[in-house]
């Protein structure tokens, strides 16, 4: 063998064994890119999932806060609602005719006849309170309550107890009793 035969087989094993690892080197960098490119679409997915879970939180907090002002703007309109029928009832009983607010008084002092103590009446309906207290037989020292401070009823306060049958108290009571039940009847 000569020498060129031997650099010819020597080169040509080179040659060989160049393409090998070339063929191997391109098969590896395929993988890779391969490998590569499907952690690159894992990624990408887990990014849109992301995306879209922390997208669909923020809806559902603003879908969320939405609901709770709409709940407190139904709650205010009931309570707003609810006080209003309250204060025209005070309105009502306020400008009672007299032989009704005279009726209201004596139904209310019949169940106290025989007592005696403190009485306080409203400045504005004084007169028409001590005569409908007085046919009932409640035995008191009267105070006129300052003006607009009672707007009708009378509060007799004994050395044992304390009687309101006051119109503002009244409508509290009535209130506390039936406000609830008055809102749920309006609101259905």
């Amino acid at each position: 063998m000569a020498l060129n035969d031997i650099i010819s087989a020597i080169i040509t094993d080179a040659e060989r064994e160049a393409a090998e690892l070339t063929g191997a080197a391109e098969d590896a960098a395929k993988r890779i890119r391969t490998d590569a490119e499907e952690e690159a679409q894992r990624l990408e997915a887990a990014a849109e999932t992301a995306h879209a879970t922390a997208a669909a939180q923020a809806a559902a907090r603003v879908t969320s806060k939405a609901a709770h002002h709409v709940r407190l703007i139904r709650e205010t309109a009931r309570t707003e609602v609810v006080t209003a029928v309250f204060d025209r009832a005070a309105s009502l009983l306020s400008s009672l005719p007299d032989a009704e607010y005279r009726s209201f008084i004596e139904r209310r002092a019949h169940a106290l006849s025989g007592l005696s103590g403190v009485v306080t009446v409203p400045h504005e309906r004084e007169a028409e309170t001590k005569k409908a207290l007085s046919a009932s037989g409640i035995a008191t020292k009267v105070i006129v309550a300052p003006k607009g401070s009672l707007i009708g009823g009378f509060i007799l306060e004994t050395d044992d107890a304390l009687y309101d049958y006051s119109f503002a108290t009244l409508l509290a009571r009535a209130h506390e009793v039936e406000g609830a039940r008055l809102a749920q009847a309006l609101f259905v």
